[in-house]
């Protein structure tokens, strides 16, 4: 008897067990807590390249005659061998940085009101953190539309 009661209460609370994704959140929560809307912005910096001219597992001298790649799955290998045309770039970072120019222009938009408090000791402190990201998330702006300009012109 004990059994089915159990079962028939845990069973009535089967919304409670069900775990929630990360990906979840609602905005009105994201853009309160200044840790979430701090992960926005960082995930601009998180798409940056960790080596200049490097393209999957070669540099870009890959694709001159100064230098030769052994690795024949990647991108630089796809455009000396010709893979390339107006469908098919093999460097192409076109979607990645829009990508992050939506997160950026978000950030702008939500991340810098008065709703996110970053520093909640002192008003000051809040208002200079605010401040520089905003000069960081232009910064990053610039970075990425510089990106689009290098490789499309």
């Amino acid at each position: 008897m004990a059994m089915f009661l159990a079962t028939t209460v845990l069973a009535g609370c089967a919304d409670l067990w069900k775990e929630k994704s990360n990906n979840q959140w609602g905005e009105e929560y994201v853009w309160t807590i200044s840790e979430m809307a701090m992960g926005v912005l960082n995930s601009a910096y998180s798409a940056m390249p960790g080596t200049p001219d490097h393209y999957g597992s070669n540099f870009l001298d890959a694709a001159t005659d100064n230098a030769v790649t052994n690795v024949y799955t990647s991108d630089v290998y796809k455009l000396t061998s010709g893979n390339w045309s107006a469908t098919s770039n093999p460097l192409s970072n076109w979607t990645s940085c829009y990508t992050q120019f939506q997160h950026i222009n978000t950030f702008l938009e939500k991340g810098l009101t008065d709703k996110i408090v970053y520093d909640k000791e002192n008003a000051e402190q809040d208002a200079a953190y605010k401040k520089r990201l905003y000069g960081e998330a232009h910064f990053l702006r610039a970075y990425y539309g510089f990106q689009l300009l290098q490789q499309y012109g």
